[in-house]
C-alpha cells in the first residue's frame, strides 16, 4: 500500500509492484509450514493483491462463488489478468453494484469461453446505454461486436436512459391475470419474471415447491439443538436402525424409448436456469441467430446457433435448471 499510496510524488519509491506482488506470493505459498507460528492464516494482513486486480471485496466473493459454480475455481489469476482489460475496453466502470458485477461476469466469460464469445444481456444494456453514460469512452471495436444484432439498435443513445424505456407494468399485469391477487404479486413477477412466476405458482399451490425451498418445522431445528448439544458433550451414540420392512415387489417399469433426434446440439456453456426460448422447434435459423437466454453467474446470457439450419428438439422449459454441457436443443 506505501508504494501505490506514494506513486508518482516526489517521495516515490521506484519499486516494481509486480515484482513485489510475486514476492507476497512466494511467502504466502510457504505460510502453512509456518502456520503454528502464525496469529493468522496469511502473512500479510490485507490482501496486497487487491491494488493490482482492483476488485472490492464483495465483488470478489461473487467471482470466486460463479468460478467454483462453473468447476473453474482454478482459472482465477487468469480472471484478475483479464478484468483490468475488459474494465478498460467497457470506459471503466464503477466497481459498485451493479456495475462491478457486469464487468466481473464478462470477464469470467471472456476467460471460459473466449474474448467476447458470450456477451451478458447486462453488458448490451450498458454499452448501449441504459446504464447512463460511462466514464471513458467504450472500445469502438468492443462496442461494435458487442451491439451487433441488439434489439433496441446497434448506436448507443446520448439521451436520457430512462427516456427510452417503455412502460412494463401493464404487461405484468396481463402476464399474472390469472394468478396474482394484488399488485405485490405482480411486481414480483415484473422484477424476476422467471423465479417470480415459480414463485407464485408455490405460493399458491399450483406447483409443488422442492424441499431445499421449504422453511425447517419446529421439530427439525430441536433435533438440531439436541445433536449440537450432544456433540459438545462429547456424547457420540451410534444408533442402529432397525431393518426396514420389505418392500412389495413394484411393477416392472417399462421404459420409453425415447427418440434420438439428430443434429448439432446447442450445448450449455455453464449450469444456470433457462429464462426463456427465442425460437420455436421448426423455426429456419442461420449461424448466429440468438436461440436461448441462459441465467447464470447472476447474468442473462443470450446463446446463439452454431450452424443454418431447423430447430429440431427443445429440450427445456422456462425455469428449468440446467448444468454445463446440457443439450440446450438441437438444429439440424
Amino acid at each position: 500500500p506505501i508504494v501505490v499510496a506514494l506513486r508518482g510524488t516526489p517521495r516515490d519509491t521506484g519499486l516494481n509492484l509486480d515484482l513485489l506482488l510475486k514476492l507476497d506470493e512466494y511467502f504466502e505459498s510457504i505460510a502453512p509450514k509456518y502456520r503454528d507460528f502464525l496469529a493468522r492464516t496469511k502473512m500479510s494482513v490485507i490482501d496486497t493483491g487487491v491494488l493490482w486486480h482492483q476488485i472490492p471485496g464483495g465483488m470478489f466473493t461473487n467471482m470466486v462463488a460463479q468460478l467454483r459454480e462453473a468447476d473453474a475455481l482454478h482459472r482465477l489469476p487468469e480472471v484478475y489478468a483479464e478484468l483490468p482489460q475488459t474494465r478498460r475496453e467497457l470506459g471503466y466502470p464503477p466497481l459498485v453494484t451493479p456495475t462491478s458485477q457486469i464487468v466481473g461476469t464478462q470477464a469470467i466469460n471472456n476467460v471460459l469461453f473466449g474474448r467476447y464469445k458470450v456477451i451478458s444481456q447486462q453488458v448490451k444494456d450498458y454499452v448501449y446505454g441504459l446504464y447512463g453514460k460511462s466514464p471513458a469512452s467504450i472500445d469502438p471495436r468492443v462496442q461494435e461486436l458487442v451491439l451487433k444484432g441488439y434489439e433496441k439498435g446497434e448506436r448507443p443513445i446520448t439521451c436520457r436512459a430512462a427516456d427510452v424505456l417503455e412502460p412494463e407494468l401493464d404487461k405484468a399485469k396481463e402476464a399474472t391475470k390469472d394468478i396474482a391477487r394484488d399488485i405485490g404479486d405482480v411486481l414480483a413477477y415484473a422484477l424476476y419474471p422467471t423465479t417470480g412466476m415459480r414463485f407464485l405458482r408455490w405460493k399458491y399451490g399450483l406447483e409443488e415447491p422442492p424441499p431445499e425451498t421449504k422453511a425447517k418445522t419446529l421439530k427439525d431445528i430441536k433435533r438440531e439443538d439436541e445433536l449440537i448439544a450432544k456433540a459438545k458433550a462429547g456424547e457420540f451414540v451410534e444408533v442402529g436402525l432397525a431393518a426396514p420392512p420389505p418392500v412389495a415387489e413394484a411393477p416392472a417399469k417399462i421404459e420409453e424409448e425415447k427418440e434420438v433426434v439428430a443434429g448439432t446440439p446447442l450445448l450449455a456453456p455453464m449450469p444456470g436456469t433457462i429464462i426463456r426460448y427465442l425460437v420455436n422447434e421448426g423455426d429456419e435459423v442461420k449461424a448466429g441467430d440468438d436461440i436461448v437466454v441462459l441465467e447464470a453467474m447472476k447474468m442473462e446470457n443470450v446463446l446463439p446457433t452454431p450452424e443454418d439450419g431447423e430447430i429440431k428438439a427443445i429440450n427445456f422449459k422456462p425455469g428449468d435448471r440446467v448444468n454445463a454441457n446440457d443439450v440446450l436443443a438441437i438444429i439440424g
